[in-house]
């Protein structure tokens, strides 16, 4: 009988030890045992409360997402001013000095992404390099006109080819100089 007792005292020692500690260290002490003599079974512990996850950001749509203003100042007090720098910040890729010179947009307190993605698509995007192209070699070799009626100008370029002509429309808002219907 104590054959039986020492299995049973060694088996409650290992089930002890693989219950608490995970098979990392075993416990030397005996068991305790039930009135049946055999070893009773180890408590198991609780599982660990996960932790809270933070609360996400709550997501904004893109006409609420503010982008950054330039930091090159506006040129728009005539309309060779506001051309010279219109093809300046289509060289830098600079977004929101573009956006500013859209009648839309000018006196807009804050530009928006879709305002960003707008001025990309008028004056960046890839099918509308080659008209910007084009409108900055006849302002560069002075091949245009501008016509002047108060508060809204006119400009047409000479850009050769198949196109011939190309006009530009420009409103005067608060005092300067925008892209008319932008």
């Amino acid at each position: 009988m104590s054959s039986h007792r020492s299995w049973a005292t060694a088996l409650g020692i290992v089930v002890s030890s693989l219950a608490v500690a995970g098979i990392t260290a075993l416990v030397t002490a005996p068991a305790p045992r039930s009135a049946s003599g055999l070893a009773a079974p180890a408590p198991i512990p609780a599982p660990a409360a996960p932790a809270p996850e933070p609360e996400p950001e709550p997501v904004r749509p893109p006409d609420q997402v503010g982008i950054e203003e330039s930091p090159v100042p506006l040129t728009q007090a005539s309309v060779p001013e506001l051309l010279a720098g219109v093809f300046a910040a289509i060289e830098r890729d600079d977004r929101a000095w573009l956006a500013r010179t859209c009648e839309s947009l000018a006196a807009k307190p804050m530009l928006s992404e879709v305002d960003g993605l707008d001025a990309h698509r008028i004056f960046l995007w890839r099918s509308m390099t080659p008209r910007w192209r084009k409108l900055r070699a006849a302002f560069e070799a002075n091949l245009y006109e501008l016509s002047l009626d108060g508060d809204r100008a006119r400009v047409v370029f000479e850009v050769g080819g198949n196109l011939g002509q190309d006009a530009l429309d420009f409103v005067r808002v608060n005092g300067r100089w925008c892209f008319a219907g932008y």
